[in-house]
């Protein structure tokens, strides 16, 4: 595994003609020993900020730490004293280190960050896709979300961990050239965002003549990165993107950063906190100041849309799966269990067919399904019997015949003989893990459209149940960006050459609002001036994440709205929805969790209080 890591960082390119290249390649890489075999990490964590002779303001400590582990078991992630530990080395004891550490594989369900990645100071990362279907920049849905305990983003940033190649030690293998193998996990993402962390800050030294401090390298990486489509608690700030990072600094025309570049609503006991809670009550308001640098040498124009997401549509199927797959698809039954195809084939979106298309303004797309427990779980001891998996595929129509599914009975079912055009489909996202409900999510979905985007569904079996029919219920739901009222700015700002001009954003929660997390975020578009001094449009587009935390306050119940199927129901995130995304067969983290701020009036402390 730390070879693996180590690879991901500085891995030279040299074995299996350039197999494995690192990030950073030219990066010296510290190894402070077997985190599993005795010592205890918090002394590597220190021994980061401090180097050989333990005082960080000598030059000989690593700058950048890694880390690619977790405490699956601990809870409170983000109030915890290991995440405040770490918070508090790059916040404090030395502003010259930085921490990417990953937030784990427990996902799909929310708040399953583990620690330390719920540290608030650090680099928490996220896995994305680098697929070998050409598929990029979406959500791996076993990347553990956000939020921590206290409420706040993570992940931090999102880079790839789904999937890439990385050496092995040598001694395990007879030949240096097969040494080597494709692995993921936030575990990948983390040395890939390490690695990439060194060249901006390797840039920045460059151009700056010193060394950046960890949030200021923080709230610049965030700020040139990608914005994916994804809300706060799946992508952070976006996707790392280090070219644009090093083109900012290299003062290329057009570029720009923002600090702070992601906001946790609120105060906490009359101030507003880098690292624990913040609340905002409804009547409430707040102002803060973002500073938006313009780095090149033309003026440039910032257009500001407060945003939220919003769904747009919603769709329900039932299958009812007859049978033991015996009968080869015959009369509507299933055609059992086959790894290289699915049982159904629903296309979401034909290009060209008005009937057969997601809606315009989709800059997220949702896809779930379930299955019944008496199925799932027949004998009610937590082993699986039948499951659900699911898979986007992306259809591209070579052969220009139309056909994405031989369905000759025309029962939508992908019966023997049917899956006919395989190799037109290539894989945008899939779920294949153990529990009761798959998800998966693509952001910006027309990205990967060509001719077609579907949706593949199998009924899994491991043993079979006993149940006939077997209920299966799916579900896809299209989600757009549309105007937040609580957040107040300015439309726009000109921007002069090499200046940094501080906007004032404001955040007021209407009376009545419902408690709760809400995730938000401020879009920024960019205009640089073109020969003829007008602005056009350039290429650095990104979202500012903003949370914003509304507390309960004294006794109250939590009840969910209907499962009635409305459009207007559906949400990515609610506290009083929560799915079946428990992964049976991995850590504590796994499930779906909610963490509830509640603000206790004094005359009610009696000593006690039920839940």
């Amino acid at each position: 595994h730390g070879t693996l890591c180590a690879s991901a960082i500085a891995a030279q390119g040299v074995i299996s003609d350039g197999a494995i290249k690192g990030m950073a390649p030219n990066a010296t890489i510290s190894s402070i020993g077997n985190h599993y075999s005795g010592g205890h990490a918090l002394d590597g964590w220190r021994f980061i900020a401090e180097g050989y002779d333990g005082n960080p303001e000598t030059p000989d400590q690593p700058n950048i730490g890694s880390f690619s582990f977790g405490y699956s078991s601990i809870d409170d992630s983000g109030s915890d004293g290991y995440s405040l530990y770490l918070d508090w080395l790059t916040r404090i004891y030395n502003q010259n280190t930085s921490y990417a550490v990953a937030i784990g594989n427990g996902g799909h369900g929310f708040g399953t960050t583990k620690v330390p990645g719920a540290a608030h100071g650090v680099f928490s990362v996220g896995a994305f896709s680098s697929r070998s279907s050409d598929s990029w920049g979406q959500n791996a849905p076993w990347s553990n979300r956000g939020p921590n305990v206290v409420g706040r983003m993570d992940p931090d940033i999102v880079s790839v961990g789904w999937s890439a190649t990385g050496d092995m030690p040598l001694n395990s293998y007879e030949s240096a050239n097969s040494a080597w193998t494709t692995w993921g996990g936030t575990s990948l993402a983390t040395p890939i965002a390490a690695g990439l962390i060194a060249l901006v800050a390797e840039s920045w030294l460059q151009n700056k003549g010193e060394y950046p401090k960890s949030q200021e390298l923080r709230d610049f990486v965030l700020s040139t990165s990608d914005d994916r489509g994804y809300e706060p608690f799946i992508q952070g700030g976006g996707w790392l993107n280090a070219s644009r990072a090093v083109s900012t600094l290299d003062g290329d025309n057009g570029s720009w950063w923002a600090s702070p570049a992601q906001w946790n609503s609120g105060t906490f006991q009359g101030s507003h906190r880098d690292a624990n809670i913040n609340l905002l009550k409804p009547g409430e308001s707040q102002n803060v100041d973002i500073e938006f640098t313009n780095s090149g040498d033309s003026e440039i124009l910032l257009q500001y849309s407060p945003t939220k997401f919003s769904p747009l549509e919603h769709n329900i199927m039932v299958w009812e799966s007859i049978g033991n797959g015996s009968d080869n698809g015959a009369n509507g039954t299933w055609d059992g269990y086959q790894s290289n195809e699915p049982d159904l084939l629903i296309p979401l979106h034909i290009t060209g067919n008005e009937s057969i298309q997601i809606h315009g303004d989709t800059t997220q797309l949702r896809a779930r399904a379930t299955i019944e427990y008496s199925a799932l779980d027949p004998n009610k001891q937590r082993i699986s019997h039948e499951r659900v998996f699911l898979q986007v595929y992306r259809w591209t129509d070579y052969d220009n015949d139309g056909v994405f599914h031989n369905d000759t009975d025309q029962d939508g079912m992908v019966d023997a003989g049917e899956w006919t055009e395989s190799d037109e489909m290539e894989e945008v996202t899939n779920w294949f893990s153990n529990g009761p409900q798959a998800e998966v999510r693509v952001g910006l979905p027309f990205e990967d459209v060509r001719d077609g985007l579907m949706l593949g569904v199998w009924r899994y079996v491991d043993e079979f149940s006993g149940e006939d029919p077997v209920r299966i219920e799916i579900d896809w739901t299209t989600f757009g960006v549309v105007n937040e009222d609580w957040i107040s700015i300015l439309n726009e700002t000109v921007i002069t050459s090499g200046a940094s001009i501080s906007i004032e954003m404001n955040i007021s929660i209407p009376e009545g609002t419902v408690p709760g997390l809400y995730q938000q975020g401020l879009h920024i578009q960019s205009f640089e001036v073109d020969d003829e001094g007008n602005f056009s449009t350039i290429g650095h587009n990104w979202t500012l994440p903003i949370v914003t935390n509304v507390p309960w306050e004294g006794p109250f119940s939590l009840l969910p709205k209907p499962l009635d199927g409305n459009v207007s129901n559906q949400t990515l995130y609610t506290e009083s929805w929560i799915s079946g995304a428990t992964r049976w067969n991995w850590r504590a983290e796994s499930g779906d969790w909610r963490f509830l701020s509640i603000d206790w009036p004094a005359e009610l402390d009696t000593g006690g209080m039920a839940i």
